[in-house]
């Protein structure tokens, strides 16, 4: 005899022009609700179920709980809405599969072992006031038994230390709330089936962060890495070199470098080279091309015979 409200929807499942839309709509009635009921008739528990509740825990956190608060602060609701998040029960029937069960060689419950496989892949539930797991194995196409399910839901409804019964016009101006929030365009993008990252190089930039472009394991082939991006300048890693003018505008790509002498010229000579003239910046293609006292006054800039540039690390 509870007088509820039921929010029935297609789930993951719908099919939608924009599925970015239905999550967040799915996010939002997720957080209203006092009791979310997912229900998975997989084989086994799929892992895109744990990273969607994870992602609706996350979200109640980080944008949905403090929009409640002002729900009760601005719009003046006439009843208790409590900011902890709803009773998660999760629904699975199996086939040819076994559910999960609590067992002696487990010592585990099922609900514990819900929240074992959450922490296997490193998600957080903590949102999710408490916990619950209603399995049911329907063999030789049997009807769905929905007593156990029925029983759980009555007793969470009877349960009203998180969560209080409230008013619809409480609800409504709280889904209101959520959706003049967070109604903004949201791009369609569809994730590829071959990500990047299952063939690409994973090595990022020390400074920028940007990733290599080339494919995994090209340093096997003596291919340095590369990236299309621009870097930033780092001062401890010094990341800024010097490359040949000249070269530059003949349609080559050379890093020149400060030395005390040539690669010509003998150690002793070169040492009295440096003395005298300074150091010196030397292209392959161009020989010296700076001197750093070449003359007693007036002598150039290294940035006058080449340019500088920041390169990834």
């Amino acid at each position: 005899n509870h007088r509820t409200l039921v929010l029935d929807t297609e789930g993951r499942l719908g099919l939608s022009q924009n599925d970015n839309i239905r999550n967040r709509l799915l996010l939002k009635i997720l957080c209203i609700s006092d009791i979310v009921i997912f229900r998975t008739r997989a084989a086994k528990l799929p892992n895109d179920m744990f990273q969607f509740l994870s992602d609706a825990s996350n979200a109640f956190h980080k944008y949905f709980r403090k929009e409640l608060e002002n729900v009760m602060k601005s719009c003046n609701v006439d009843g208790p809405m409590s900011t902890m998040g709803p009773t998660l029960i999760v629904f699975h029937e199996t086939n040819h599969t076994e559910v999960l069960r609590g067992h002696f060689q487990c010592q585990k419950t099922a609900v514990e072992q819900l929240k074992e496989r959450f922490e296997k892949m490193k998600l957080s539930y903590d949102a999710y006031s408490s916990i619950e797991y209603v399995g049911i194995q329907s063999v030789g196409g049997k009807q769905t038994d929905f007593s156990e399910i029925k029983a759980t839901i009555t007793s969470t409804l009877e349960n009203n230390k998180i969560r209080s019964p409230r008013r619809l016009s409480t609800i409504f101006k709280a889904l209101q709330a959520l959706n003049e929030k967070f109604n903004h365009a949201i791009p369609p993008e569809m994730p590829s089936t071959l990500p990047d990252d299952f063939f690409a190089c994973c090595i990022k930039c020390l400074s920028c962060g940007s990733k290599c472009s080339m494919t995994a394991n090209h340093q096997k082939e003596n291919i340095p890495h590369q990236c299309d991006k621009r870097c930033s300048y780092n001062k401890d890693l010094d990341n800024e070199v010097w490359k040949c003018l000249q070269c530059h505008r003949e349609g080559r790509d050379i890093i020149v470098y400060g030395k005390l002498i040539t690669k010509g010229d003998g150690l002793v000579q070169g040492l009295l080279k440096y003395v005298w003239s300074g150091f010196v910046i030397e292209c392959p293609y161009h020989g010296e091309i700076y001197r750093s006292r070449k003359h007693w006054y007036g002598n150039n800039e290294p940035k006058d015979v080449t340019r500088v540039e920041v390169i990834h690390v």
